[in-house]
């Protein structure tokens, strides 16, 4: 396709031309959506990801993670060219989604994925719409190309394989918590009574400390928009951005945010997650906090990044037992 418009994503890991004449929506990091000239809707959904995998690399297989856990389905390519592979499948049976899947290694470790995926009601009329553009989609699906050199999406892949080969433990730091922790961090004096320190041995100035309280209420519990309330009022109190609020089940909420802080010039400004875990029960307020600090000037920014999100499935899953009532 020699005249469109250029679409990069994952930090230029793939590149894509798309016809003139469709209107490019909700331009991510990684993924993007593109509409067609006669109309909103159906939307195409372009996303990029990069693998980390080189057993898989090394076998040849990248184009076994084209089929979305359908083993019928076989990728066209090899190596060299690169793997491709289309199908469409119905979903509910009322939705239809067609798929185009192109895949290329890059050095020894990795391969990146790009999948264009475009969904529509499984009817007749709907299919003649779609028609006139599937040729264009498989033009700009033949156009895909990739980076030559790494990306920060490669590294990031690199550092989740990482992250998730971490082993962990299941810990019960004090009675009535469990959570999994990384088994070969180290246990610092400073833990005590529903504290605990950890450092990360192979990461200077990395640590993760957890802290727990449980104290009665003189009151009912606050409802849903008081402890949103309540959250945000934590949150603004640290100056933290990236705020996330989720409810679990009843009577129960955890807040994840973070913050650089630079209070300590001696030691560098340190990044900062925090995630607070709350359960009402009757009469009682259960807390579960934790922070991950690290030096801002990591060597390894992908890395922590990644630790962190294996902290907060930690925090998230973490088992909290309801109090014996006084």
């Amino acid at each position: 396709m020699t005249d469109g418009q250029p679409l990069a994503l994952g930090d230029g890991a793939a590149r894509l031309t798309l016809p003139a004449s469709w209107r490019l929506r909700e331009v991510e990091r990684d993924r993007a959506k593109a509409s067609f000239p006669f109309g909103d809707y159906p939307v195409l959904g372009i996303s990029v990801v990069s693998v980390d995998d080189p057993d898989a690399v090394a076998r040849g297989e990248p184009g076994d993670y084209l089929h979305g856990g359908d083993a019928g389905l076989v990728a066209a390519g090899g190596p060299d060219s690169g793997w491709n592979l289309s199908y469409r499948a119905v979903l509910d049976g009322n939705e239809e989604v067609r798929i185009w899947r192109y895949a290329a290694v890059f050095g020894e470790r990795h391969f990146r994925i790009v999948t264009l995926a475009l969904a529509h009601p499984a009817t007749d009329e709907a299919r003649a719409i779609v028609g006139g553009v599937v040729d264009d989609i498989e033009a700009v699906a033949a156009g895909i190309s990739f980076a030559a050199g790494e990306t920060a999406l490669d590294r990031e892949a690199r550092a989740e394989r990482r992250a998730g080969a971490v082993a962990l433990r299941r810990a019960t730091p004090w009675p009535g918590v469990v959570i999994r922790l990384p088994a070969g961090w180290t246990e610092l004096p400073e833990s005590g009574a529903r504290v605990l320190v950890l450092e990360a041995p192979d990461l200077p100035g990395t640590c993760f400390v957890l802290e727990g309280d449980d104290r009665s209420l003189s009151q009912a519990p606050p409802d849903a928009e008081a402890t949103v309330q309540l959250m945000h009022s934590i949150a603004e109190s640290k100056q933290a951005g990236d705020i996330l609020i989720r409810s679990g089940g009843a009577g129960e909420y955890m807040l994840s945010c973070s913050r650089i802080n630079r209070d300590h010039p001696e030691a560098g400004p340190l990044c900062e997650r925090f995630w607070h875990r709350f359960l009402f029960t009757p009469g009682r307020l259960t807390t579960l906090n934790a922070t991950f600090v690290y030096p801002e000037a990591t060597d390894e920014p992908e890395y922590h990044a990644a630790l962190a999100r294996v902290l907060s499935r930690a925090m998230t899953e973490a088992e909290i037992a309801e109090p014996n009532p006084d």
